[in-house]
C-alpha cells in the first residue's frame, strides 16, 4: 500500500507568523490558512513562488501573465514612501506604510482580478455618472483606455472594486476583498511612483486625473467608515485624505486646456460650476451667514468661509432635483476638493466656526447619500463628533445638523 506523500513547507517561503510559531505554512496569499483562522497579519518576507495547483482556493490560483508591473519592485511595500521632488502635499508625498501589510509586489494576474476588472464595469459607472446607458458606456470605455497606458491606474481600479465587493458582498467574502483593496493599492500607490520619473503627456494627464480621483474616493471611503472616538481622531485621517486629494490640482493647472477639450469635460464643468457658486440662497446654511456676521473675524477667514458655506448650499440646492448627472460620488467629494486652502487650515487647526461648517458637510451627506456605500452612516457620524467637540452653546448654528441627526435617531 502506497503511503501519501507528506508536503511540506518549501524552504524560506514560510510567512513571518508560521516561521515564528514554528508550524507547516500552505503559503496562501494574501492571508495563509494559519494566519487567518488565528486572525493574525499574514507578512512574508519575499514575494512567494505561485500557489499549488491543487490549492483549494481558486482566489489564490494564479496564471502565468504579468500584469505591467517591474518584477524589480522590492517586496515589503510597507517600508517605502511614495514621494516626489515636485510635489510636497498630495498624491506624491501619500506615504503607502500607512495602507500597507503582507506583500503587494506580486505582478502575477489571477482571476479574482479578472473579476474585478469586470465589477468595476459594472458598478462604478453609476457611481461616478449616473444611470445614462451612453454616459455609462463612454465612462466604462474610456477608464479602460486610460488603464491601458498607464498599470498604476489598472491597479488603483482593481483596488476600487476591491472596496465596493468588501463593503457589498456577503460578509464571509469582506475580508478577503480587504486585504485585496489593500495590497492593490500600495501596489497602485509604487507605480505612480515610478511614473513620476518620467515626463508626462497629455494622455497620461487624463490617466493621473482619473488615477486622482479614485484614489481620493477610495481614501474618503476609508476615512468615511472608521468609527472615531472624538474629531481629534477623525480629524488626523481625514487630513491624509486632503492631501491625496488635493493632488489632483497641479495637474489639471498644468493641462487645463487639453483636460477641457477631453472626455473629462463633462465632469470638470460641473465640478467648476459648484466652485464657482456665490451668494446662494436658501435656508439650510442661513445660521451659518449669521454667525459670520459677529464681527470677531478677518476678512481672509470669511472669505474662506464665505466660500464654503455658499458651495454647501449650491450643492444642497442642486440636488434637490435629483439631477442625472453626474453620479452620487462626485457630490460627495466636489465640496471637499473645492473648499479654499485657508478653509482646510482653518478647519485642521479645530476652529468652531470650521467645525460648524463641516458639521453642515455631515449632515448633506447624510441627508442625500446614507443609502450609498461609500457613506453609510458617516455623515450621522460627523454630526456627532462636530456637536459634541463644539458644546450646547453651537447648538443655534448648527440647527440643520441637528434636525438631521434627529431624524436620524427617530429612524
Amino acid at each position: 500500500m502506497l503511503r501519501r506523500s507528506h508536503k511540506k513547507s518549501r524552504k524560506g517561503a514560510k510567512c513571518e507568523e508560521c516561521r515564528r510559531r514554528h508550524i507547516r505554512c500552505d503559503q496562501q496569499k494574501p492571508s495563509c490558512v494559519n494566519c487567518s483562522q488565528a486572525d493574525r497579519t499574514c507578512v512574508y518576507r519575499s514575494p512567494a513562488p505561485r500557489p499549488d495547483s491543487n490549492s483549494p482556493s481558486s482566489h489564490r490560483d494564479q496564471d502565468e501573465v504579468v500584469s505591467g508591473a517591474d518584477s524589480s519592485s522590492p517586496a515589503t511595500p510597507g517600508a517605502q514612501s511614495v514621494q516626489s521632488s515636485n510635489a510636497e502635499d498630495g498624491i506624491a508625498a501619500y506615504d503607502s506604510s500607512n495602507i500597507s501589510h503582507g506583500s503587494a509586489m506580486n505582478s502575477i494576474v489571477n482571476i479574482t482580478h479578472l473579476e474585478l476588472f469586470h465589477d468595476f464595469g459594472e458598478s462604478s459607472g453609476p457611481l461616478f455618472v449616473g444611470d445614462d446607458p451612453e454616459l455609462l458606456n463612454k465612462y466604462v470605455k474610456n477608464y479602460f483606455s486610460a488603464g491601458l497606458t498607464e498599470t498604476y491606474l489598472v491597479h488603483q481600479m482593481l483596488a476600487f472594486a476591491a472596496k465596493h465587493k468588501s463593503r457589498t458582498g456577503p460578509e464571509s467574502q469582506a475580508k478577503f476583498y480587504e486585504d485585496q483593496a489593500t495590497l492593490l493599492q500600495t501596489q497602485a500607490l509604487t507605480l505612480f511612483s515610478a511614473s513620476l520619473q518620467k515626463p508626462k503627456s497629455s494622455t497620461s494627464a487624463i490617466a493621473s486625473m482619473r488615477f486622482s480621483s479614485l484614489l481620493g474616493t477610495h481614501l474618503l471611503c476609508d476615512t468615511l467608515a472608521k468609527r472615531h472616538v472624538d474629531l481629534d481622531s477623525f480629524m488626523i485621517h481625514f487630513d491624509e485624505y486632503m492631501k491625496i486629494h488635493r493632488g489632483v490640482r497641479p495637474i489639471f493647472d498644468q493641462y487645463r486646456e487639453y483636460l477641457l477639450t477631453s472626455e473629462l469635460r463633462p465632469i470638470l464643468v460641473w465640478g467648476w460650476k459648484i466652485v464657482q457658486a456665490k451668494d446662494e440662497g436658501g435656508p439650510e446654511c442661513e445660521p451659518l451667514r449669521e454667525m459670520l456676521s459677529d464681527g470677531h473675524l478677518d476678512s481672509t477667514t470669511i472669505a474662506a468661509y464665505t466660500h464654503a458655506i455658499d458651495m454647501l448650499q449650491r450643492i444642497i440646492n442642486d440636488y434637490k432635483s435629483r439631477p442625472t448627472f453626474p453620479g452620487p460620488a462626485p457630490w460627495t467629494t466636489v465640496w471637499l476638493n473645492g473648499v479654499k486652502v485657508e478653509y482646510t487650515e482653518l478647519l485642521r487647526a479645530r476652529k468652531p466656526e470650521a467645525m460648524a461648517i463641516f458639521a453642515y458637510y455631515g449632515a448633506m451627506i447624510h441627508s442625500h447619500h446614507r443609502g450609498l456605500w461609500l457613506v453609510g452612516e458617516s455623515g450621522k457620524h460627523i454630526i456627532e463628533l462636530a456637536t459634541k467637540s463644539l458644546g450646547p452653546e453651537w447648538a443655534p448654528r448648527l440647527r440643520w445638523p441637528l434636525e438631521i441627526l434627529e431624524a436620524a435617531r427617530d429612524s
